[in-house]
């Protein structure tokens, strides 16, 4: 069973996440470790989505990027790949 400081060394590894509840990218700063699990500190929620390393369309690299919905958001258009987020986040 994984520990409140398992739990808080995942959130440093994710560094930000996705709150389904809150419908919003959440960073560290804004998470908390807790005996359950780990929780957004805005909403309370425990309805958080792990990023993901993927080729994101928006940044138009070769390299991979830290989504926060985990590519989960990119379609394919007319134009190719793109991404129905259009977020903002840091790349790592």
């Amino acid at each position: 069973m994984p520990t409140i400081e398992d739990y808080a060394a995942q959130i440093n590894d994710w560094e930000y996440c996705y709150c389904a509840s809150c419908d919003s990218i959440r960073y560290s700063n804004e998470l908390i470790a807790t005996d359950q699990g780990i929780k957004c500190s805005v909403c309370g929620s425990y309805n958080l989505e792990a990023p993901a390393w993927v080729r994101c369309p928006q940044e138009m690299r070769e390299a991979a990027v830290k989504c926060p919905r985990g590519g989960k958001g990119i379609r394919k258009g007319e134009n190719g790949e793109e991404c129905i987020y259009r977020c903002a986040f840091r790349n790592v």
